[in-house]
């Protein structure tokens, strides 16, 4: 009788520890997808396209306003945006650009590599351009 209320309690707390590793699992599964930047950006853009795209818009604009914009008069001239400046803000955006577009060149890139390294080891004739 023993024996078999020891067995029971046994098969009892492996069931009950079961249970909880099942219950962390999803609980860091959760934590891990709440925490995801890229996951709710995206969620964020897909639920709200239109207004995304419409602040996108609006915030290119008043940064293309500021970077071109000429100075008045002559009162303004340390008001303006200088070379350095300049310079500062052109290479953030091709930052910007260059994280944006990084997966389609590695798309493409990779996709030429296994054309190149798939067939019998030469270089695809390279397709004529469209405008010819």
């Amino acid at each position: 009788m023993a024996d078999e209320t020891a067995a029971e309690r046994k098969s009892q707390l492996i069931n009950e520890l079961e249970r909880s590793r099942l219950g962390v699992a999803q609980g860091w599964r959760g934590a891990r997808k709440g925490a995801s930047l890229t996951g709710g950006l995206k969620r964020a853009v897909e639920r709200r396209k239109l207004a995304w795209l419409t602040g996108a818009a609006i915030g290119g604009l008043v940064l293309t306003r500021l970077l071109f914009r000429k100075v008045a008069a002559m009162h303004q001239v340390h008001a303006g945006i200088n070379q350095s400046q300049r310079a500062g803000i052109l290479l953030s955006i091709l930052g910007l650009l260059v994280t944006l577009f990084r997966p389609a060149v590695t798309n493409y890139l990779s996709r030429k590599i296994a054309d190149y390294t798939s067939g019998d080891g030469h270089i695809p004739a390279p397709r004529r351009p469209m405008w010819h």
